[in-house]
């Protein structure tokens, strides 16, 4: 059967979701239903029947239902398919299929809700603006640099003459935290090191620890907060028993011309601190051109607020779930226990519907533009990942090839075609540059050149054990 004999009514009922109703002719239905029992009438063991001789009817009394369900569900996923592609638009998602009654000799009718990508009319591109952090690097950022390297560097001595554990000082830990008469296994550790004064623990915790001589033992009740990472644990109080095995002071080396030395590529510190400067205006001009490429499209997505599939959204925030709790526990093994609170959710549900606004924005307009990149822009871009990272060209290729990643390449670098042309229109406007993410430049160079788009790892908190 052809899908010409297929019959489709469309029904609106948002933007973005539609309702089918679909309606097949018998001939397909008795023809799926034929050929099915055909192979039970070969393969199937009947009570009272040699293999293979046992009538139709019997088959039908004794297979009837799970025939019609088999039928069912394949035709339905079939003609689901062809029905959505007859309506001419986009699928995302199907909400719900609604199968009608199988009745011998009869069409069959089910209605099914589809999300789809939204009909995009004319895209607002005029008087964008993009803001794009400024790149300078002044003294106070380079000081900061250098006592970043000094706490890097800093060496754990023992404490003389002895006192108790305060701001500053790192700790060496055991702790077991029980809760109504069990122990708790994700919130147990051994040689646990500590830096006191960081901010990073569960509330309370530090607390316990400020003053802790070594070799102390003590219990400690600490209540878990109401946007702890797991859910089935905010709110509750466990009690932790801890051991406290060491207690080290922090002492940094003197910013002298002995410690440039001692990191290994420079004489003296007025040296290091040019690099130092250098390198970080690097980062930051490399941070600012991503910076300013987001904003555009940010202010896109802003002044054409086209309505979005629930689908898109959802698998945007669960992906940027996962990266905030990827970069918390770097190198563990997902816990799917472990989610981020509503509060922060509701936070990043924002930015996800704004990146996926932007995304369908930037391809409606490439499609438009008939933006097109060439084999020798991807070639060029593979080159640049190359010499970024000491490998040979085809070393690169083979391997994007290898991972299926060729297509998404080019759908980046189409992206950025695009997002640069919204640039040479919108209005640029310098602002501050934020602080403390100088030594991120790495991983977002790296993930720059890969196969999918940046992210912004913003809201992660509440993720502390103790």
């Amino acid at each position: 059967m052809g899908d010409s004999d297929l019959k489709v009514r469309v029904s609106e009922i948002s933007p973005v979701l539609i309702e089918l109703e679909v309606t097949i002719p018998w001939s397909d239905i008795g023809g799926r239903m034929d050929r099915t029992y055909a192979r039970l009438g070969r393969d199937a063991q009947v009570r009272g029947f040699r293999k293979g001789k046992a009538p139709r009817s019997v088959l039908e009394r004794t297979f009837g239902a799970a025939v019609t369900k088999e039928v069912l569900a394949e035709v339905v996923e079939e003609r689901l398919g062809a029905a959505i592609q007859r309506c001419g638009r986009r699928a995302v998602s199907t909400r719900s299929v609604q199968p009608g009654a199988v009745e011998n000799g009869q069409p069959l009718r089910f209605t099914a809700k589809v999300e789809v990508l939204p009909t995009i009319g004319d895209i607002v591109r005029e008087g964008l603006v993009a803001e794009r952090p400024r790149t300078d690097v002044a003294e106070a950022d380079v000081d900061r640099e250098i006592d970043r390297l000094r706490e890097e560097h800093a060496e754990l001595a023992p404490i003389e003459p002895p006192r108790g554990a305060r701001k500053g000082d790192v700790v060496l830990v055991d702790y077991q935290a029980t809760m109504a008469g069990a122990k708790e296994p994700a919130s147990k550790a051994e040689g646990r090191q500590i830096e006191l004064g960081k901010g990073d623990l569960l509330p309370g915790f530090e607390e316990a620890l400020l003053g802790a001589t070594e070799g102390e033992r003590k219990e400690a009740p600490i209540t878990f907060p109401e946007d702890h990472a797991r859910p089935d644990m905010r709110g509750k109080t466990a009690t932790f028993s801890i051991h406290v095995r060491e207690v080290r002071e922090k002492v940094l080396p003197d910013p002298d011309d002995e410690f440039a030395r001692d990191l290994g590529e420079h004489e003296t510190m007025a040296a290091l601190r040019e690099a130092l400067a250098g390198k970080m205006a690097k980062a930051r001009g490399e941070s600012a051109a991503r910076a300013v490429e987001r904003s555009v499209v940010e202010d896109l997505a802003k002044k054409n607020p086209i309505p979005l599939p629930g689908a898109l959204v959802e698998a945007q925030l669960e992906g940027m779930e996962q990266e905030i709790l990827r970069l918390v526990s770097p190198g563990t093994a997902p816990d799917p226990r472990v989610r981020l609170s509503d509060e922060i959710r509701t936070q990043l549900r924002g930015q996800a519907e704004t990146r996926v606004r932007g995304s369908l924005l930037v391809a409606e307009i490439a499609t438009r533009d008939e933006v097109v990149v060439t084999d020798e822009e991807v070639d060029a871009h593979l080159g640049g990942i190359a010499a970024s990272t000491g490998r040979s060209p085809a070393k690169v290729k083979a391997e994007y090839v290898k991972g299926d990643r060729m297509e998404a390449l080019r759908a980046h670098l189409m992206e950025k075609k695009v997002v640069a042309g919204l640039l040479t229109k919108a209005e640029i406007r310098e602002v501050e540059q934020e602080t403390g993410h100088e030594h991120d430049h790495e991983h977002e160079h790296e993930h720059d050149h890969g196969h999918d788009h940046d992210h912004d790892h913003e809201g992660g908190h509440g993720h502390g054990h103790g």
